[in-house]
């Protein structure tokens, strides 16, 4: 790595069982995302997915376990610098903590740069979950992604301020 290169900082957050460690194999198993080169993880909590030890050294990923406030104490180092927060939600327990934990569920979501929902099903709200997210933290880019493989943004036609069917828009 050329000496003034700058090493990124991704943050993955969210509630136990959100999908943070399969998102965060799917970036490691990316060659694009590291491009070969040496990656630190830092683990906040044991989730219920584990990290496989010998996989992450093939990779040349070092697992490191820390408590978060240990973390939020720490200086980093020179040339580290945060590139992007990202926020797992589960799809299919959103409504139930935000009735029940409300101030929990919507603290990170102020700070993300990413907020990606996992688990979706068609006949969910997710436009009206993204109404939701967008008065929270307007500058966050908000991701559903569906239990059949696809994904979008979570716009619907209701929410454009044109018809999407008309002649000319």
């Amino acid at each position: 790595m050329p000496v003034n290169q700058i090493i990124p900082i991704y943050i993955v957050a969210g509630f136990l069982d959100s999908g943070k460690t399969t998102l965060i194999h799917n970036m490691i198993d990316d060659e694009s995302f590291s491009r070969g080169q040496k990656t630190l993880l830092v683990v906040c909590e044991d989730g219920e997915e584990e990290y496989d030890a010998e996989k992450l050294a093939k990779q040349k990923v070092t697992l490191h376990t820390f408590t978060f406030a240990k973390l939020d104490t720490m200086q980093l180092p020179p040339k580290w610098e945060l590139v992007q927060v990202i926020d797992m939600v589960d799809a299919t327990t959103f409504d139930s903590y935000m009735n029940n934990m409300r101030q929990l569920m919507t603290d990170p979501m102020q700070n993300a740069d990413l907020i990606l929902f996992n688990r979706c099903e068609n006949d969910m709200n997710v436009s009206a979950w993204r109404r939701q997210l967008r008065a929270m933290n307007s500058t966050t880019t908000i991701l559903f992604e569906y239990n059949d493989g696809h994904s979008d943004d979570g716009v619907s036609d209701e929410d454009l301020p044109y018809d999407m069917k008309a002649d000319v828009i």
